[in-house]
């Protein structure tokens, strides 16, 4: 099967992704919500992601999040060689069973921010996910990794919602868009399509909720 693309190729403007972990089942209470611990996040991931950030010396890095027999796994780890630039490829069958989201490292020369661009991928990721693979895990999982925390949300978009988000990509980042944005992400969380979880820090820690970290 041809590998269809999950990312922008040159879109320059693109600004990022990251997500990850989260248990078998995500459920729309919102003690689900609040409850996301270092637990969820093995030791050897923790240390997996620190390595990575290092390596990447200012650079973005993306991966995919795999739901393999109850546990999140990551896969298919990408580094990009130009600033704000990233890519993820459909891998047939394998992903059609086990992608069920992404995760995404800003680096300090970039906004520490959910995009637009950054909503229209996990848009796409769900739309191409099996009725299978939502039955184990009904949202699809973003995430962010900046310098010191995992940034995890979890979608269930609408049926306009990504052309909503695409609609919005030439004007990311500029005080209109990010207004605009912020009413669509309220009105996704209202209705149910869109959980956040507590920040997890790099050593395991619950950070809470940090402020203006998410659109």
């Amino acid at each position: 099967m041809p590998k269809k693309s999950k990312g922008w190729a040159k879109e320059p403007r693109r600004h990022a992704l990251s997500a990850y972990g989260i248990p078998n089942k995500i459920t729309k209470k919102k003690t689900a919500a609040t409850q996301v611990t270092g637990k969820l996040f093995p030791q050897h991931v923790l240390e997996q992601i620190k390595e990575y950030n290092e390596i990447a010396d200012g650079r973005e890095w993306i991966a995919e999040f795999d739901l393999v027999n109850g546990s999140i796994l990551m896969n298919d780890f990408q580094f990009s060689d130009d600033v704000d630039a990233s890519y993820l490829n459909w891998d047939g069958e394998r992903d059609s069973i086990y992608n069920v989201g992404y995760i995404h490292y800003h680096p300090d020369n970039l906004v520490p921010m959910f995009t637009a661009q950054d909503f229209v991928l996990g848009c796409r990721l769900h739309n191409m996910r099996t009725e299978g693979s939502k039955e184990k895990l009904g949202y699809t999982l973003m995430g962010l990794v900046v310098k010191d925390r995992i940034i995890l949300i979890a979608v269930k978009p609408g049926e306009k919602r990504q052309k909503q988000f695409e609609d919005m990509i030439d004007t990311d980042g500029s005080p209109d868009a990010v207004e605009k944005l912020r009413k669509i992400v309220g009105e996704m969380q209202n209705r149910g399509e869109l959980l956040r979880f507590n920040d997890v820090g790099l050593d395991g820690s619950n950070m809470g909720k940090a402020g203006g970290l998410i659109i």
